[in-house]
């Protein structure tokens, strides 16, 4: 059931795949998660008509760790109407963490310490583009990254969702 509902979703989108304009941009997001909120700077650059790259460099701050990574995504991007469009594709991370002393998301206790982790997902959203309609060199999106981690003690699947704003140039 889950396939064919993923399979009706990607082809109503690709529906709505008229051509898109592509900018690159420099930005901030926020974003909060089963794993703790964080502040990213983020980079949009664009391909060609219809995708672009985003590189991240992020914190993360939890109850039992802080975390320092980037996030990289490629993403697919399609007009919903005049500045209005939608963006999706798969996403990777690399993070450093520093452990506190405290139960991890197994109930097992961790001492303070530090671990390297990557995760793998998708990256998903909609964004508006203010120059359209009142000629400022802006974007705002809102997105989600379900992403499945890789680190010791906290490996498991996470949740994001992010608000961004971003300076188009």
């Amino acid at each position: 059931m889950k396939k064919i509902i993923l399979s009706l979703i990607v082809i109503m989108a690709m529906g709505f795949t008229a051509k898109s304009q592509i900018y690159n941009t420099v930005g901030l997001r926020a974003s909060v998660s089963n794993y703790g909120v964080g502040p990213e700077l983020s980079y949009q650059h664009g391909l060609g008509d219809v995708t672009r790259v985003e590189v991240g460099l992020g914190l993360g701050l939890d109850n039992n760790f802080d975390r320092f990574g980037v996030t990289g995504a490629f993403h697919y991007v399609g007009e919903i109407q005049s500045g209005f469009s939608w963006y999706a594709g798969p996403a990777v991370q690399g993070w450093l963490y520093s452990f506190n002393k405290g139960f991890n998301n197994k109930n097992k206790f961790v001492n303070n310490g530090g671990a390297v982790g990557g995760a793998v997902g998708a990256h998903f959203g909609a964004e508006y583009d203010f120059d359209k309609d009142l000629g400022l060199p802006f974007t705002a999106s809102i997105d989600s990254r379900p992403m499945f981690n890789f680190v010791e003690y906290y490996s498991g699947f996470e949740f994001a969702i992010g608000v961004s704003i971003r300076y188009v140039f």
